[in-house]
């Protein structure tokens, strides 16, 4: 009960700021919840305007809105699967040049280093017997083919005891369709 009428009151506020604004001639953009008519939430994304008489008083409001509760929908699901791959596998996230970007709770526990430590080191420095001809191919299948890349590794902790596991490396691609970083998993 207590979290329903906290969200109620957000709501109500997100509504107040919304009104406050276009009485003040302000426009006001926003996504908002509201209850459809079969009594399930709807989502809005809109932009409010005020339109002023010839005083320079808003009479009314044009408001531009589209539904989203699609699309807010899927990004719940999508946000789900990523946080229990997230929570289920050992991963790390690599910069273009290999470096280690982050990586997750699971991975950091295997291998015995702190979060700081893992920062800018080298992918490589953690794989026993890294060889060039590894580099290489990670380097051609990910950077310039842009493929995903399935090999097995030996992984040396800091404690310096090995473990193999199948990594699958997957490239990334941002806005532009370029190569920004790189998911490993360790299974």
């Amino acid at each position: 009960v207590r979290s329903r009428r906290q969200r109620q009151m957000c709501i109500r506020d997100r509504h107040q700021l919304m009104w406050d604004n276009l009485r003040a001639g302000k426009f006001f953009e926003g996504e908002f919840q509201n209850i459809g008519y079969n009594q399930k939430p709807i989502w809005l994304k809109g932009t409010y305007n005020p339109i002023f008489n010839r005083e320079g008083h808003p009479y009314k409001i044009k408001m531009l809105a589209q539904f989203t509760t699609d699309d807010k929908e899927r990004e719940t699901n999508l946000n789900g699967i990523v946080q229990a791959v997230k929570e289920s596998f050992l991963y790390v996230e690599l910069n273009n040049d290999f470096t280690i970007k982050s990586s997750n709770s699971l991975f950091l526990n295997f291998i015995g280093y702190k979060r700081m430590e893992l920062r800018k080191l080298g992918i490589s420095t953690l794989i026993k017997n890294f060889t060039s001809e590894d580099y290489q191919e990670l380097m051609n299948t990910l950077l310039t083919e842009g493929n995903l890349l399935q090999k097995k590794f030996v992984f040396e902790k800091k404690d310096k005891t090995q473990k193999t596991f199948n990594c699958t490396f997957h490239p990334i691609k941002n806005l532009e369709n370029k190569i920004s970083k790189i998911i490993v998993f360790l299974v």
